[in-house]
């Protein structure tokens, strides 16, 4: 975050703080005095504005994002790769741990991500061109169209040093290679780290292959695991527990299934098991195949022999939940398999055939089938169980959507917004299932994603499945016209001639049935679709009737819904009519408040300091301050970055003091929401604050404005760098940096708002 530089070792001191280490487990990691980190932590709490250790964790969030999950087990040997990995690191920005399946890649990919700033992105279950949708959901970018993922991903992966890990990337091995390198040409101080069976011999790859565990790392993974498993297991014999190990070849996955079952065999019993059944399941381990074969041969055998245990109920079971698309609590559990499975799942970890995932706060208790397992498993199930559980989690999740959804309006309360951000990519899952089969769920789902979308702000996965959902053709016409203005409303900002398009068949819809319902989503669909393609002054008309008919309804939401457009409406005409946005977004104030919506009233309330705070005279920019004071607090309260970064940005344009720290809260939350337009106006109005170190703040601004495609951020932001090069006399640049930017946006755009003897040098 540029509001506050920090350097290498103090991000690597937040990020620990962020992980709640105390300053001598701080110290023992990173390999420093105590003193030394006490020092930093001083200069942390300085720098950042904060007065608590609960403040720095709290600016950890906002400086680096999310620490990667909690390991939920020991990390038990791997030291020395461990090691290489990290000086390899040091030396070369991506690098690649390959090993074979079960080789403990991801367990150690976490460990590295653990000790320093990083974002994890499993893509094992990513579709082919899906790895920089998974990107921006792990960065929780809100706002991502396929023309801007590339840029909107590396403005949020620009916030400080990170390393990203693109987890178990075989399914789309060339395309994580592809984005891997555009990101590491984009942002200067990143590293990558990929895990993978194999490496992508590309360019500046370095590779770290791991094998099996050696024999101490083994055994001592075998040992605690078994001890997990059932307390009193006898693994006295570490002779025996060394041949055990061999028989497996050292493979981390096959060590921790066959430890599993000493909660019900003794360990001569599990050599003898292991020594006659595996050359009969044909492993393969003899000492002439090579190393990869053995282990991979290993493995599979574990699976087998593990398989061939359970019984055929437990089997079954397996076979569900394997074929889930991720992780999964009891509750899914039971609805993919049919009956309440509670038992079943334990049966299941207590065999170490399900790993247990890194709780969320609030949340239940989350399972997974390791993948390797998962792969084993589908060879052996039947090809109509996985339809048939694709069709029982959708319907367990369009329930779920449609239950959120009725009580949105109404419930802002972050434990709610924090079960839909878990639930978003089940959801958005189901919806593409829904679509694709044209199931009569489609509709209900798609309206009750647009609303949790409009309440609870955007997610990559789940604004691209709700488009996709809408852009079939076939599909929405079994649309209702209030399911069209639902679905069009959330996709305004990322989907506008999607919108264009469902509103026209909304007026179609409400011509013909001549419901007042039907009528206000049309009219008020199609002036989003006119106000969002720079057509205000049309939208205002369509805004007119909607209003009449949602006083009718008597509907205090819709209301203020359309109250709230018209007053964008008015802030984009030229000249601006503050004085009617101001009344209309007071009316719309009014109105969500009688709806209950206190989401929506305070994003008026953002709208309303933004309009007042350009406005001439000094009350209105003082309201401007109070407004945005109100609004920063509400979203400090609920954790909402999107409206928490907004709030800052008006609130720095109204006030001087604690100007240029709202500002770098502001950056940071625009990076990691992925608002390329927010970002390139809050790096403009940063640099104000930085005199002569202004430029590559809005050099970085005019990129970002670009890449976001908007024309009026892109000219705001292009005129500030033309200016300052300017000012600082550097004329040759000022007139390369105009010249460049009418190439883009038009000299008709640019020319009355540079100084003068640029526009007579351009002619």
């Amino acid at each position: 975050m540029r509001g506050a530089r920090l350097t290498r070792r103090e991000q690597e001191v937040l990020h620990a703080v962020s992980r709640r280490l105390t300053n001598a487990e701080i110290a023992d990691a990173l390999g420093i005095s105590v003193r030394t980190v006490e020092s930093h932590v001083a200069a942390l709490r300085r720098k950042l504005l904060v007065e608590s250790r609960r403040g720095l964790v709290d600016a950890a969030h906002a400086q680096l994002g999310r620490p990667p999950p909690a390991a939920v087990d020991a990390f038990v040997g791997r030291a020395a790769d461990v090691d290489a990995t990290e000086r390899m690191l040091r030396h070369q920005r991506w690098v690649t741990v390959t090993g074979a399946a079960g080789a403990g890649k991801s367990r150690l990919a976490l460990e590295v991500a653990r000790r320093r700033p990083a974002v994890m992105v499993p893509l094992d279950r990513a579709e082919p061109g899906g790895v920089l949708l998974t990107l921006a959901s792990a960065l929780s970018i809100d706002h991502v169209a396929p023309r801007t993922a590339v840029a909107t991903c590396a403005a949020a992966l620009s916030a400080g040093d990170l390393l990203l890990v693109l987890d178990d990337v075989d399914r789309v091995a060339d395309e994580a290679a592809d984005v891997a390198q555009v990101l590491l040409g984009r942002v200067e101080a990143l590293r990558v780290l990929t895990t993978s069976r194999t490496p992508s011999h590309r360019s500046g790859e370095g590779v770290v292959e791991i094998g099996g565990l050696p024999e101490g790392d083994a055994v001592a993974l075998f040992v605690d695991r078994s001890r997990a498993a059932a307390r009193h297991a006898d693994v006295s014999d570490r002779a025996l527990v060394a041949q055990v190990c061999r028989r497996l070849d050292g493979v981390p996955l096959a060590i921790e299934l066959a430890a599993a079952r000493m909660r019900h065999t003794t360990l001569p019993e599990l050599d003898r098991v292991l020594a006659g059944g595996f050359a009969a399941l044909g492993a393969g381990t003899g000492a002439s195949s090579p190393a990869g074969t053995r282990r991979h041969a290993a493995l599979g055998a574990a699976f087998a022999w593990t398989w061939d245990l359970l019984d055929p109920p437990l089997r079954e079971v397996l076979a569900h939940l394997a074929a889930l698309p991720g992780p999964f609590d009891l509750a899914l559990a039971g609805a993919a398999v049919g009956r309440p499975a509670d038992t079943d799942v334990v049966a299941l970890l207590d065999r170490s055939l399900l790993l247990r995932e890194p709780a969320a706060t609030g949340g239940p208790a989350r399972f997974r089938v390791p993948g390797a397992l998962r792969e084993f498993v589908a060879g052996r199930t039947a090809c109509d169980v996985a339809e048939r559980v694709a069709e029982r989690h959708a319907h367990h999740h369009a329930a779920l959507a449609v239950e959120i959804a009725a009580a949105a309006r109404t419930d802002d309360s972050p434990s709610t917004a924090a079960r839909v951000h878990r639930l978003r990519a089940d959801v958005a899952v189901a919806l593409r299932w829904a679509a694709r089969t044209r199931s009569p769920l489609a509709g209900a789902l798609a309206e009750a994603v647009a609303v949790t979308v409009e309440q609870y702000g955007p997610e990559p996965a789940t604004t691209q499945a709700l488009a996709g959902a809408a852009a079939d053709a076939g599909l929405r016409r079994t649309w209702s016209a209030t399911v069209l203005g639902s679905v069009g409303r959330a996709l305004a900002f990322t989907h506008v001639d999607l919108v264009g398009v469902l509103a026209a068949r909304a007026l179609d819809l409400a011509g013909r049935t001549g419901a007042a319902a039907d009528v206000l989503a049309a009219e008020q669909l199609r002036a989003t679709a006119l106000l969002y393609g720079g057509r205000p002054r049309e939208a205002l008309g369509h805004l007119a009737v909607a209003a009449r008919v949602a006083d009718t309804l008597g509907d205090a939401w819709e209301r203020g819904s359309v109250q709230q457009l018209r007053g964008s409406a008015l802030l984009r005409l030229d000249p601006v009519d503050l004085d009617g946005a101001l009344d209309a977004l007071e009316h719309a104030r009014r109105a969500y408040a009688a709806a209950g919506d206190a989401m929506h009233v305070v994003n008026v309330r953002y709208m309303m300091a933004g309009a007042a705070v350009a406005a001439p005279g000094l009350e209105l920019r003082r309201r401007a301050a109070a407004w945005a004071d109100r609004c920063v607090a509400y979203a400090e309260e609920h954790r909402n970055d999107v409206e928490l970064g907004h709030a800052h940005l008006v609130r720095a344009q109204a006030v001087v003091l604690g100007r240029e720290h709202g500002l770098a809260v502001a950056e940071s939350c625009f990076r990691r929401s992925g608002d390329l337009r927010c970002l390139s106006r809050t790096l403009t109005t940063l640099a104000e604050t930085r005199g002569d170190a202004a430029e590559p703040l809005l050099r970085e601004a005019v990129d970002v404005a670009h890449a976001s495609a908007d024309g009026t951020c892109h000219r705001d932001a292009a005129v500030a760098l033309v200016r300052w090069l300017w000012g600082h006399g550097r004329g040759d640049e000022a007139s390369a940096a105009l010249g460049a930017a009418v190439q883009v946006l038009g000299s008709a755009a640019l020319l009355g708002r540079v100084p003068a003897p640029l526009v007579d040098e351009l002619g």
